[in-house]
């Protein structure tokens, strides 16, 4: 089974578009980002988690963080929405870099990963090409 067209694809754009030109509530509005939020996370997940065989939690983290310190700004103090951004992305900033020494675990932990798909990907090609070449 073949993924979607070329058609279907710019015919889902083109109703997503019009959507806050038909509608001006914005319980719709919102749920329609926060869909589109999730579904994003979603394919990176799958990407990250699927075809790179790779398990990274920490992106996420750091989205939350930004993201946390943006809506309590915003919901708790009144702050405008652009500074709050600006803060947010400080704030994640801060985050990071508060949690550096824990980098070399975490490194430790992809190198591990990493040599595990090593051994896996060489005993996927012993089983393709068998006593031949590897």
């Amino acid at each position: 089974m073949s993924g979607p067209s070329l058609p279907h694809i710019v015919l889902v754009v083109a109703v997503l578009a019009t959507v806050p030109l038909l509608t001006t509530s914005n319980v719709v509005l919102n749920f329609l980002t926060v869909a589109l939020l999730i579904a994003l996370v979603g394919q990176g997940w799958n990407v990250l988690g699927g075809y790179g065989g790779q398990y990274s939690f920490g992106h996420a983290a750091f989205f939350g963080t930004g993201a946390y310190v943006t809506a309590i700004l915003q919901m708790r103090y009144g702050v405008n929405a652009w500074i709050a951004f600006a803060l947010g992305i400080a704030g994640d900033l801060f985050d990071q870099i508060h949690n550096s020494p824990a980098q070399p675990r975490v490194l430790d932990v992809r190198k591990g990963l990493r040599q595990r798909q090593a051994i896996r990907t060489r005993q996927e090609i012993g089983d393709v090409v068998g006593d031949r070449g590897f």
